[in-house]
C-alpha cells in the first residue's frame, strides 16, 4: 500500500512516496481505509527536526476513515462504517 513519510527532517519537500506492507488487524483491532488525515503542529514540529527519525519515518495520529475489516473479539464497528481514530502512521492507505 501507499505511504507517505520521509528519511530526514526538513521542509515538506522532504516527503517521498513508499509501498509498505498493508496492516492486519489483530483481535481487538479494526482496519480503516484512510479518507482523511488530520495536519497538526506535532507533525510539522516532527519533520523539522523536533523528533525521532525511523526508515522511513511514517507520521500522522488523526485519521477520518471507513472500517474495511474487524478483528475476531471487535463487535462496536462494523465494517463500511465511518470513523475517526487516533493512531500511528496515519499517512498512509490504510491503518
Amino acid at each position: 500500500m501507499k505511504a507517505y513519510g520521509y528519511e530526514q527532517h526538513g521542509d515538506p519537500d522532504v516527503f517521498q512516496e513508499y509501498d509498505i506492507d498493508q496492516p492486519t488487524p489483530n483481535m481487538n483491532q479494526v482496519l480503516v481505509r484512510t479518507i482523511a488525515i488530520g495536519l497538526n503542529n506535532r507533525e510539522r514540529a516532527e519533520r523539522a527536526g523536533y523528533g525521532r527519525l525511523g526508515s522511513p519515518l511514517i507520521p500522522g495520529r488523526d485519521v477520518v476513515g471507513e472500517v474495511t475489516e474487524i478483528g475476531d473479539g471487535v463487535s462496536e464497528f462494523g465494517v463500511g462504517e465511518l470513523v475517526m481514530t487516533h493512531t500511528e502512521q496515519g499517512y498512509a492507505e490504510y491503518v
